[in-house]
């Protein structure tokens, strides 16, 4: 079992890199000026660690105030890997959001380029660019440069990974210490790295040449990991009490894996026309081809790390205690070849077509190209939290507020709002009146905002009902069209 798959590929030309590629820019450049959406916050609190770091104080000192009832906000402090990297931008050009775009945008191309490179080894580089651009181009539809987060850094780190654990060379001793490398990296920038792990196991058992070697670096990275958890304390692992439950627990993840990954589906294929009944048709006929797909995918990348760490990485996904479209960006090309590939395996069975089965892929595929372009340049942008009225004159009221020093906020963006104002912030989340008004005396906040920023956040309803019901403990301060601001009551003891 020496070869890592049947090799069929060839270098890719020009026009085949610049259909790869072209896209996903082009599209980007369109987005250039949109801000973060509503719903993101992640991104402040990466930029949050990295000036925490610029400034010399310490990782976790960002003024995001964690609490257990709100744990799937996000964890008490990100993975450092992205923060490290935004660290010197923030040194240099403060927290404006130009530079990390550039640098997201940047590692998407590293990411589609990594796809072509390792893919076109082992299948046609034709069938690949019509893939990896349609993926490309459906990642910047879902605004995946909108906001700094760590994703796309993490899927070219992920693909870099495979690039060196995939060359046809047997695997040497340096090259074992690069891919260590930038696993740690992939692992400290986003915990889906993980999959690395079971994956080069699993690639061990496949690859007897190159066993030796995998099994040193997986025991190494498991003796690492064991003393790092101790190091830190599993609390400070992101999610990991959330990730091992009950049986139970688990079961109900995996059967709801449908539920939460087919809007996903839909958007890693597109929504390529104009009128629901044909994007209704493409989907369906999409996902018929994925089977076909898949197996042609078992076949050609089958024996690589590439299908070893797409069967861990899909085995984690589906156990995860959390659900994100951007969880499966990783490997949106090779969902998208399933789609191809599964076409090309059908239309080869038809003696009559099957000579022509890349040039009529070739053409479908710029129509839904040409389509999906089309659609994202006139898809309105997110509605950004950052260009509301209210939202910028709640920043400003608290920027301006003359106890600012000692400022300490529940907002439904907490994270957005402290990078904004430099005020410590905490998360809404929902529970009964009593817990609400317990846990801001434990945090010790000092004002509450009321109202969703239109975010549609459950929480941002249950602090308005404990506010309502007990009117004693807060004490009415600012308002304006979308927020009211109150000062909570200090209780006993000033607590």
């Amino acid at each position: 079992m020496e070869s890592v798959s049947v090799g069929r590929g060839r270098s890719p030309r020009t026009w085949e890199w610049a259909l790869a590629l072209m896209p996903f820019l082009a599209l980007v450049l369109v987005h250039w000026n949109d801000l973060p959406s509503r719903q993101a916050g992640d991104y402040a609190q990466y930029l949050l660690h990295a000036k925490a770091l610029a400034e010399g104080r310490p990782y976790d000192a960002t003024g995001y105030i964690y609490t257990p009832y709100a744990a799937l906000i996000s964890p008490r402090v990100q993975p450092p890997g992205w923060p490290l990297i935004l660290t010197p931008v923030v040194s240099v050009f403060g927290l404006g959001l130009l530079v990390p775009k550039i640098l997201v945008t940047v590692a998407g191309l590293l990411m589609l380029a990594f796809v072509m490179r390792r893919m076109s080894r082992d299948d046609d580089p034709t069938l690949l660019a019509l893939a990896i651009g349609g993926s490309g181009l459906a990642l910047e539809t879902t605004y995946a440069t909108n906001s700094p987060l760590s994703d796309l850094p993490f899927c070219a780190m992920l693909w870099g990974i495979v690039l060196l654990a995939d060359s046809p060379r047997a695997l040497t001793w340096g090259r074992t210490a690069l891919i260590a490398a930038l696993t740690v990296y992939a692992v400290a920038t986003r915990i889906a790295g993980v999959a690395v792990f079971p994956a080069l196991l699993l690639l061990a058992w496949r690859r007897p040449r190159d066993r030796r070697v995998l099994l040193a670096l997986v025991a190494a990275f498991v003796v690492a990991g064991v003393v790092g958890i101790f190091v830190v304390g599993p609390d400070k692992v992101p999610f990991m009490s959330q990730m091992f439950r009950s049986p139970e627990v688990m079961w109900g993840r995996i059967t709801a894996f449908g539920d939460k990954y087919r809007l996903p589906f839909f958007e890693a294929t597109m929504y390529p026309f104009p009128w629901d009944l044909a994007n209704d048709g493409y989907h369906l006929l999409a996902m018929a081809m994925v089977p076909f797909g898949a197996l042609a995918f078992l076949k050609r990348y089958g024996q690589s790390f590439l299908g070893c760490l797409v069967a861990t990485y899909a085995l984690m996904i589906l156990l995860a205690p959390v659900a994100d479209a951007r969880y499966l960006w990783p490997f949106w090309p090779v969902l998208l070849y399933w789609v191809v590939a599964g076409l090309r395996s059908l239309v080869s069975r038809l003696p009559r077509v099957a000579p022509h089965a890349t040039r009529l892929a070739l053409v479908l595929g710029m129509v839904v190209l040409a389509g999906g372009f089309t659609r994202g340049v006139r898809t309105p942008s997110p509605d950004g939290l950052l260009t509301d009225p209210d939202v910028r004159a709640l920043f400003s009221w608290v920027r301006d507020h003359p106890e600012k020093a000692s400022l300490r906020l529940m907002f439904v963006r907490a994270r957005v709002l402290t990078l904004a104002t430099g005020v410590p912030a905490m998360g809404v989340f929902q529970a009964p009146d009593s817990v609400i008004v317990s846990e801001l005396r434990r945090t010790r906040i000092t004002h509450v905002v009321v109202g969703d920023a239109r975010t549609g956040h459950a929480g941002a309803a249950a602090l308005k009902a404990a506010v309502t019901a007990m009117p004693s403990v807060f004490t009415r301060e600012y308002a304006n069209a979308s927020f009211v601001v109150y000062r909570v009551v200090p209780g006993p003891g000033g607590a």
